[in-house]
């Protein structure tokens, strides 16, 4: 590669860097909510758990206790997704695409 070319490749390199610290707070902001969001979520998923689990076995496999299975296992998927969510939302993203460009200036 060129001079012509890693300059290319530096500034690059800047703006990406600058876009890391503008994204740094907003993302910042999103995981708090969407780590709050889980937390509510697996309580109240614990609270339906635990409310079937109180029932009878009859009444757990009746429509009543079928319908708080089916959402219990919805409230498991969403806060299974909140968690991929969240964790597609970090830094070290940014830190290895900042990396790569750093390798290509060396």
């Amino acid at each position: 590669m060129n001079k012509e070319h890693k300059l290319i490749v530096k500034s690059i390199l800047k703006d990406v860097e600058g876009a890391k610290d503008d994204f740094g707070q907003p993302v910042a902001d999103a995981a708090s909510v969407i780590e709050a969001a889980k937390e509510a979520i697996s309580k109240l998923k614990d609270d339906l758990q635990e409310k079937f689990d109180d029932m009878s076995e009859s009444k757990q496999e009746g429509d009543e206790g079928q319908k708080l299975e089916e959402v219990i296992g919805k409230l498991d998927t969403l806060e299974n997704s909140l968690d991929e969510l969240k964790t597609a939302l970090e830094e070290p993203m940014f830190d290895a695409v900042i990396d790569e460009i750093k390798e290509l200036t060396e």
